[in-house]
């Protein structure tokens, strides 16, 4: 390209950039490479299972999890973890600071168990909608007075705002529409396809106002077996596909087995089987299996293992694993017989928030190498 063609085409993107905030505002067009455009995911929020973190977002730090400032949506079979994987959530916010909420609408929340999974319920926002529309105000309530808390902290001068909200609904499925609710009979059928209209509306309303705020809402469904479908796959979600359209992240978590000590034990957690159907943060359609324990949540320890072995960074000969790692530039080594031995050894070294993040930044490393 001509020295002249250039000049004028490169003042032609600095004039419609400059023309479109002239006459839409400031932060209406940005060129791709701007700091300030709201389609790049700034922060996320752990899981607090490294291997499930890393199929999920990545921010600008480098770190893994759920994406903030996106809708994601989380469907899967009746105690398949859902709620306990929005804890586990809601948790981390509040560990980096951030507020948590949470709009129950199968009133069924039991917060003894969510205290066990270490969530703080004294700071846990709680609501619990009689119909759909209301849950949506609800939201968009907490999405507003976020917005004007941050405007209000700037202006006073403060430095910059730094606190991510975290807003789980679980679930969609749970809850009905006002004309619903309201219906004098069960056979009346003025709701019927309002449920999805509802949703269609709300989404269209509201994935613009998240996105250029620190905030990340995660939406739980159920799925249904369709008897109508003979063939393929007769899963369907409740709420027509306003959320499978607006989500920027769909994860599919199904039971795929229960964890016992002894083959007549009873069950003290459960394999869950994770798979993202659709991704616009990271590759789509990853598969990972991790295991979620009873009053625990997801297994740190466990899961990070099966992350570094599936990524070779934990070396198998015979029955005995190898993890190389450096501190200072000095090698060292684990070496344990025995995959329980050897995560009951990996839990110990990763105590260390040193040790944790060396090992961490390695898998990151190894990681980035496979990326295409």
């Amino acid at each position: 390209m001509k020295d002249k063609m250039l000049k004028t085409r490169n003042k032609l993107i600095d004039d419609i950039v400059e023309r479109s905030i002239k006459e839409y505002g400031e932060g209406s067009t940005f060129i791709l490479s701007s700091k300030n455009i709201s389609s790049i995911v700034s922060k996320t929020i752990s899981t607090g299972s490294p291997e499930l973190d890393r199929i999920l977002a990545k921010d600008t730090n480098g770190k893994y999890g759920m994406p903030v400032g996106r809708i994601v949506g989380v469907s899967g079979k009746e105690a398949s973890g859902k709620t306990t994987l929005l804890i586990m959530l809601m948790k981390a916010t509040q560990k980096i600071g951030g507020v948590a909420a949470l709009i129950e609408t199968e009133h069924a929340f039991d917060p003894s168990y969510a205290k066990k999974l270490g969530l703080n319920i004294d700071e846990l926002v709680l609501s619990q909608p009689r119909y759909l529309e209301e849950g949506l105000d609800m939201i968009e309530l907490f999405i507003e007075m976020f917005k004007k808390s941050k405007e209000k902290h700037i202006k006073d001068g403060n430095e910059k705002w730094d606190v991510p909200m975290f807003i789980g609904f679980d679930s969609i499925a749970g809850i009905g529409p006002k004309a619903e609710y309201e219906a004098d009979s069960y056979d009346n059928e003025q709701a019927l396809g309002l449920h999805a209209r509802r949703l269609s509306k709300f989404f269209r309303n509201i994935s613009g106002k998240i996105a250029k705020e620190q905030i990340c809402l995660v939406c739980t469904n159920q799925l249904k077996t369709n008897t109508g479908v003979r063939f393929g796959n007769k899963d369907t979600e409740i709420g027509g596909a306003a959320l499978k359209f607006h989500a920027s992240l769909r994860l599919d978590i199904r039971q795929s087995g229960l964890i016992k000590l002894t083959k007549d034990s009873d069950p003290i957690g459960i394999n869950v089987a994770a798979k993202t159907v659709k991704n616009k943060c990271m590759l789509p359609y990853k598969k990972i299996e991790v295991p979620l324990y009873f009053g625990e949540g997801f297994c740190y320890h466990e899961s990070l293992f099966n992350v570094l072995l599936l990524n070779n960074i934990i070396k198998k000969e015979k029955n005995t694993y190898i993890l190389k790692y450096k501190i200072k530039d000095k090698e060292h080594i684990l070496r344990v017989a025995y995959g329980d031995k050897f995560i009951k050894e990996l839990k110990k070294l990763t105590d260390s928030p040193r040790i944790r993040s060396i090992i961490e930044k390695k898998l990151d490393k190894k990681l980035e190498k496979n990326e295409i």
